[in-house]
């Protein structure tokens, strides 16, 4: 049974006699109707096949070229010759089974030419009465290259996604140690400046003159107000809190600092963490991104009112930073709006096994949630084992840990 012979294209003829007839206009307008039919679906740049009970009847040309069989090898070939379930989608079977009430349907299935090779394949499937019978029409599209494409896609984004993660990884480590240098090396310096000055001072300063000891007391304030700085460049790079006394009292010390530079506004801090401990990589991601959320609201947000809130359970962690700014239009680039900043958050949260998402309207402020699953980077206190994103596993310290800080 042939495609033409489905169209209805070879209907009787009726005779001249009753060419003028009514039934003889009816027939011919719908020959010429199924004709237009047969052509358009012989000419579409889709493979057509039609089937019955998973086996193909015919089929155009288009089909035969997608699959290199000819049309009568293909007349009467079983479909699970030709297709398969795709494996990547991670279902099992072959073609499925047209049901009247889930047509017309579209698939993708793996399929298999005549030379072997294997290709990917979308189809939509509709129903086809014909004689009582309730055949398959299938429109097929080769999207092999579209799938190769698409993986290649993948692959870079995956690479992307290992690059980025390594960058932040040396970023932490490079901030971490500069940090160590500033504080244990100009740092320690500059304690020792400021205290042999003050000796000086006390030993030697009835013997200078007066002059002199103006000029030798105006020095020391200049000191102090290098360590000072050089202290904030190190706890800005990495704070030695975050490391010494966990996430916890980072949060406290960066909000802390957030509200003394800008005391315009009203920072509240809800910090819930439970018995949780939290992983050394997570600790940093999170540290990161309420840091970037808080400079973003100091340059761009015009508010009044900040809330930050940390809970962290068995189910997961969810920081939220909320503001009552100006808000913005998500996803419409602003100019000097530190597009990078709310890219790299979302990237530290992803790369640590969480999400990021930002809410914002315009005149009613923006809020800023990410959420990490349990199983990603936190463990019970009692000491369960815990599963962590990076590898090696890197534990984290105790919130409540306690350990003394040297000051200058």
């Amino acid at each position: 049974m042939g495609m033409a012979n489905i169209m209805g294209i070879h209907t009787p003829t009726p005779t001249k006699g009753n060419s003028s007839s009514f039934p003889y206009r009816v027939v011919e307008r719908r020959r010429a109707h199924r004709e237009a039919c047969f052509l358009y679906m012989e000419n579409a740049l889709t493979g057509v096949c039609v089937t019955h009970n998973e086996q193909i009847v015919t089929c155009n040309q288009r089909f035969i070229e997608i699959f290199g069989f000819s049309r009568e090898e293909l007349s009467g070939m079983a479909l699970s010759k030709l297709f398969h379930a795709d494996p990547r989608q991670g279902t099992t079977g072959s073609v499925h089974t047209i049901q009247p009430e889930i047509v017309p349907s579209t698939q993708e299935l793996a399929g298999l030419t005549k030379e072997g090779r294997i290709i990917y394949t979308r189809q939509t499937v509709s129903q086809l009465p014909y004689k009582g019978k309730l055949l398959a029409v299938r429109h097929v599209m080769d999207i092999s290259d579209q799938r190769s494409i698409e993986d290649a896609l993948r692959d870079s984004e995956k690479k992307l996604r290992l690059v980025c993660k390594q960058a932040f990884k040396s970023q932490e480590h490079e901030r971490k140690r500069v940090a160590s240098e500033l504080h244990d090396g100009i740092g320690q310096s500059l304690s020792s400046i400021k205290l042999r000055l003050e000796n000086t001072f006390r030993e030697l300063g009835d013997c200078l003159p007066a002059k002199a000891r103006l000029k030798l007391a105006d020095i020391v304030p200049f000191v102090q107000t290098a360590i000072e700085e050089v202290r904030r460049i190190s706890m800005d790079l990495r704070p030695a809190m975050l490391d010494d006394l966990g996430i916890e009292a980072a949060i406290a010390w960066l909000c802390r600092e957030f509200q003394l530079a800008n005391p315009s506004l009203r920072l509240r801090k809800e910090t819930d963490f439970g018995q949780t401990d939290i992983g050394s990589t997570l600790s940093a991601a999170i540290f990161r991104i309420l840091q970037e959320a808080l400079n973003n609201i100091a340059k761009h947000a015009n508010a009044s009112q900040v809330t930050v809130a940390v809970k962290a359970r068995r189910s997961g962690l969810k920081l939220s930073i909320e503001d009552n700014g100006c808000g913005f239009i998500i996803g419409k680039p602003r100019k000097n709006y530190g597009g990078f900043g709310l890219y790299s958050m979302r990237e530290r949260a992803a790369l640590s096994g969480g999400r990021l998402r930002i809410f914002s309207v315009v005149g009613s402020g923006t809020r800023v949630v990410a959420s990490w699953p349990g199983g990603q980077a936190l463990h019970l206190a009692s000491g369960e084992r815990s599963c962590v994103v990076d590898r090696p596993t890197i534990q984290g310290h105790r919130v409540n840990s306690r350990i003394r800080l040297s000051g200058h």
